[in-house]
């Protein structure tokens, strides 16, 4: 959990999301277009290319699923809204999933207004935790791909539901309610590769260096996986990645 900043106001930043919304319909809508090509085959045109994007996509999906699990705890709101976005995965008694796209809507607003206090706060604290001894995503800042007269909370919302095909997994489904219980969140994300662990955060908590594989899955309650998705229609289809994103954490 974070400590307390100086909070900004959830009202004030639905007026900041009701003025910016037709600005970057726009932008995002600019940008369709031209980044069919990163969904298919996550642009790399070497292969030194493709191992640096393939670093700052993982990278990109744990601090959605980080910021995620701080957004749920922080407010009831943006919680309420996150499960009535979840929906079950098929051939799974417990698993639940959502696209990015969906979650982070303007149809959410009280999901987005929560989850932009978040991003501002570690944003303006150089995506360092208050306690530096705690557990965050490895790799730093997370590195965005350009959309052109975007700010930052726009390019990274832009990055994550529209020049990347990703859904957030929950193997382990969701427990509520979390707000004034003992029950925590994970986060981690997809290791863009064969492995069948890596890392992950526990929220609330000052964890780090802990790991997440399927022998120790169970011990993780409202696990938040975040990982990219084949969409079977020749838009999302990572090409060069040739895996199944499914296979990880498989519940």
């Amino acid at each position: 959990m974070k400590i307390n900043l100086k909070r900004l106001l959830p009202a004030l930043l639905l007026v900041f999301f009701a003025c910016e919304t037709d600005t970057q319909e726009l932008e995002t809508n600019n940008i369709e277009n031209t980044t069919s090509l990163n969904k298919k085959t996550l642009k790399g045109g070497t292969l030194d290319n493709l191992e640096e994007e393939i670093v700052r996509l993982e990278n990109l999906m744990q601090w959605v699923s980080f910021l995620t699990a701080e957004t749920l705890l922080d407010s009831p709101e943006a919680e309420i809204e996150f499960r009535q976005n979840i929906s079950s995965v098929i051939n799974s008694n417990v698993a639940k999933r959502v696209t990015l796209s969906k979650l982070f809507s303007y149809d959410n607003p009280a999901f987005m207004a929560a989850f932009q206090q978040t991003h501002f706060e570690y944003e303006s604290n150089n995506w360092l935790h208050w306690d530096e001894s705690c557990g965050r995503p490895s790799e730093g800042r997370p590195v965005l791909p350009p959309s052109g007269g975007c700010n930052t909370f726009c390019t990274f919302i832009n990055a994550i539901t529209n020049y990347y095909c990703l859904e957030m997994y929950l193997p382990n489904g969701y427990v509520t309610p979390l707000i004034g219980s003992n029950q925590s969140i994970t986060s981690s994300a997809h290791p863009l590769n064969n492995n069948i662990y890596n890392n992950c955060y526990a929220h609330p908590g000052c964890d780090d260096n802990l790991n997440i594989n399927p022998f120790n899955l169970n011990s993780y309650p409202n696990t938040l996986v975040v990982r990219p998705y084949v969409d079977g229609k020749n838009l999302c289809e990572y090409e060069q990645l040739d895996m199944d994103f499914t296979l990880f954490l498989n519940n």
